[in-house]
């Protein structure tokens, strides 16, 4: 990063003095460089201010408590597409090698343990297909019961607007909210990547990753004894007022989201695995990280291959090696 900062600050004509290498160099430097992430120590209404609920494109996963900023991802090329046409022209030669590796980076903060707030930081060329998705889990805040209900106990307050099924709610035999939540912003990626609102309900880009990396991050300055289980979830309502301000523990929330998409992974007549397809279309491998070390990873590939042999099953793979080919993904078949 201080090598950006020393870049950005060199007037033009110095740096076009430079000799090539070291100025294509300073311009992947400037492509690539991550966005800064949002502060987790700021406020609930702070971290909400200006975030908005995209209607479209039409998702699977219906829910109103994932809330993005209501712009594009920022892209740091125009400021040196603009400078003069020889940096205008190696700028994109730049870009066209980026784009063969392309690596974009998504943080997601959840937000007293009900909200979902992605935030794109780095998109440095647009392409539907990425090499590499990076995707961090940071936990903010922790859940307050009393945040559901007013002065007067009616369930109106802060919390009320986003609904009762949020967080780790469960509702009508379903799985808790926050299932569908991570699940919707898996797939509003892979319908439109790092687009903010679209106008087609249908839109549909296709975006496919070599590898999708994704970290869940312990908060930094949170003694371990106030960390567990979330509050938010049915069966935690007897331990609220013995827990006043314990936070998620992300190992857990780690756990949680391997479950998933393990049982996404997972053959079987039910929901899970109809929606974890986009996984089997759009994917190569997925690897999930606590605190940066590795500890689960799945090769879609292998996955599909190994999924058990009967009917449906063998028509089903039949045609997803053929999606998995068209889109440049590997083929065990």
């Amino acid at each position: 990063m201080l090598q950006i900062k020393h870049a950005l600050n060199l007037n033009m004509s110095s740096l076009m003095k430079l000799p090539r290498e070291l100025r294509d160099q300073i311009c992947n430097l400037v492509l690539t460089a991550e966005n800064e992430r949002p502060d987790i120590t700021e406020s609930f209404d702070n971290l909400i201010e200006g975030r908005v609920h995209y209607k479209k494109p039409k998702l699977e996963a219906i829910c109103k408590v994932v809330l993005y900023l209501p712009r594009a991802a920022k892209n740091n090329s125009l400021s040196l597409l603009l400078v003069n046409r020889q940096l205008h022209a190696e700028t994109l030669a730049n870009l066209n090698i980026i784009a063969k590796r392309a690596a974009y980076s998504l943080d997601i903060v959840i937000l007293d343990e009900i909200l979902l707030l992605p935030t794109w930081l780095s998109v440095p060329v647009i392409t539907t297909s990425l090499h590499t998705v990076n995707v961090t889990f940071r936990i903010s805040g922790s859940y307050n019961a009393r945040q559901e209900f007013d002065l007067e106990m009616n369930r109106n307050g802060p919390y009320a607007k986003w609904g009762r099924y949020k967080g780790f709610q469960t509702g009508d035999g379903g799985p808790p909210a926050m299932s569908w939540q991570v699940y919707a912003v898996l797939e509003r990626f892979i319908k439109v990547g790092p687009a903010s609102e679209v106008r087609d309900t249908n839109t549909n880009k296709g975006f496919t990753a070599k590898c999708m990396k994704i970290d869940f991050q312990t908060p930094v300055g949170i003694p371990h004894e106030r960390m567990g289980p979330p509050l938010s979830g049915h069966g935690s309502f007897g331990g609220r007022k013995n827990a006043p301000g314990r936070v998620l523990d992300s190992g857990y929330l780690a756990d949680y989201v391997a479950k998933d998409l393990s049982c996404m992974l997972t053959f079987s007549e039910g929901t899970w695995f109809s929606c974890g397809k986009i996984l089997y279309d759009h994917l190569d491998e997925l690897v999930l990280y606590k605190d940066g070390n590795e500890f689960r990873r799945w090769d879609i590939a292998e996955q599909l291959r190994d999924l058990e042999d009967t009917r449906s099953v063998k028509k089903y793979k039949a045609l997803t090696w053929q999606k998995r080919r068209e889109r440049g993904l590997r083929c065990l078949d």
